[in-house]
């Protein structure tokens, strides 16, 4: 699991708190879903999903030399289907809004349902699909 926590520590820019979530909502929870794609022995993506009555897509990364691939929709489509539900509730910082906006649109007819400003960190929008 450090591996992981190295491979998405850029998170923690985003997220206050981010080491805390990912050490006691995803790694020590049971309804918790980590898939890893590996290349020679290193991590090239991550994708986490949470299961149960409000499935949520938590997270898609993707190494950087990776981006543009086709490695982060292997990951959503496959975290979707572990999720068993086509449109899983998915929360996406202001500064991230342009790499994931068109995809979620025109591939996975996700839906924009909610803009909150200041959930996460004071002044930044927190954009919520589904």
């Amino acid at each position: 699991m450090l591996r992981i926590r190295r491979f998405l520590s850029s998170l923690s820019e985003l997220y206050p708190g981010f080491d805390t979530w990912l050490t006691k909502k995803v790694i020590g929870s049971s309804d918790s879903i980590i898939l890893l794609a590996m290349e020679n022995d290193c991590i090239a993506g991550v994708a986490i999903g949470r299961q149960g009555d409000d499935p949520k897509l938590r997270c898609v990364r993707t190494h950087p030399e990776l981006q543009g691939s086709g490695l982060g929709i292997k990951l959503m489509d496959g975290m979707i289907e572990k999720l068993q539900c086509e449109k899983p509730h998915v929360t996406v910082a202001e500064e991230m809004m342009h790499q994931y906006s068109r995809l979620f649109f025109k591939r996975y007819g996700f839906q924009l349902s909610d803009v909150i400003k200041g959930e996460f960190r004071r002044g930044v929008l927190e954009y919520h699909w589904n």
